[in-house]
């Protein structure tokens, strides 16, 4: 595999407690501008009180509730405020609604988009010191779910039959923070519990979630910050993709099996699967890992 792109992180170890690290990502994002109106369009006169109410409860370092500002993660940022108020909302969007567990009101066909939004809204270009918090929050989440099956934030309930639970979110908001997507499968492959042989049983595709549109772009000729997000996406994507050809091979997934027969029956089952169609499943991801890769990072304003 390539070198990795020198704006890649590697997957730490050494970060603090969920409860330590999600109280210091609030810290970075409390203190935004709180809007004074949002799009009378897309807002009611109820609900744009309501989301501003929340958003001066979040500036003061507060926890508002899920239900009174989920709306934003269903508009385009600049009419929720801009890109202050996803950035005042991160981290309880993140803690609330990362999973798509709709809050009060909105199930059970609304789901809220709470990756897009961030994308929409510049994620990739903000401040060094917001992405590096939300990074350290991906890692701790990372850890306490594969490795011991653990989730503390609210999630949806998943069938018995589906260990992955949260992991794909998980897995999705490192590669957002800009986690190396190669470290991320490689881990995957040695910590050999349910959680993480699940995670590899079968093409991910956890990467890269591509932008229609970043937010900083309204009203320019050139959508620079698009074109740069999509080729950061399809960077993330070719990581994952040799990594996982790298990493998840026959021989990986028939000793999973064995490690899972007697304990995850059902997991079993599904690497047995995996491992006799491997050539058919991994079609896509073989022809992904050759695609180019970019090495430098775009040279844009932050937002």
């Amino acid at each position: 595999m390539k070198a990795r792109p020198p704006y890649l992180h590697p997957l730490r170890r050494d970060v603090p407690p969920l409860e330590e690290a999600f109280a210091a990502c609030t810290a970075v994002f409390a203190g935004r501008d709180v809007p004074t109106h949002l799009c009378a369009q897309c807002f009611t006169p109820d609900w744009q009180a309501r989301i501003i109410a929340a958003a001066k409860q979040a500036c003061a370092g507060g926890a508002p509730k899920p239900e009174d500002y989920a709306q934003i993660y269903f508009e385009h940022p600049a009419c929720s405020g801009g890109e202050e108020t996803i950035k005042l909302f991160a981290p309880y969007g993140l803690r609330d609604l990362m999973t798509g567990c709709p809050p009060a009101g909105f199930a059970p066909f609304s789901y809220p988009e709470v990756f897009k939004t961030m994308i929409h809204a510049g994620f990739w270009f903000w401040p060094d010191a917001q992405i590096g918090a939300v990074r350290t929050l991906a890692m701790r989440l990372f850890w306490d779910w594969f490795g011991q099956g653990r989730y503390d934030w609210p999630t949806p309930d998943y069938t018995d039959d589906h260990l992955l639970g949260p992991g794909d979110d998980i897995l999705h908001l490192c590669s957002l923070c800009l986690i190396d997507p190669a470290d991320l499968v490689a881990t995957l492959g040695t910590i050999h519990t349910p959680w993480a042989d699940e995670a590899l049983c079968g093409p991910l595709n956890f990467s890269g979630y591509g932008a229609t549109y970043v937010a900083a772009d309204t009203a320019r000729d050139e959508n620079r910050y698009l074109k740069a997000s999509d080729a950061i996406a399809q960077t993330l994507r070719v990581r994952e993709a040799a990594a996982f050809v790298a990493q998840v091979t026959p021989d990986w997934a028939e000793q999973a099996f064995f490690r899972n027969a007697q304990a995850a029956p059902e997991l079993a089952e599904r690497l047995s699967e995996f491992a006799n169609y491997y050539d058919i499943r991994m079609m896509d991801t073989v022809e992904t890992a050759a695609l180019p890769v970019t090495d430098i990072w775009p040279d844009l304003p932050q937002i």
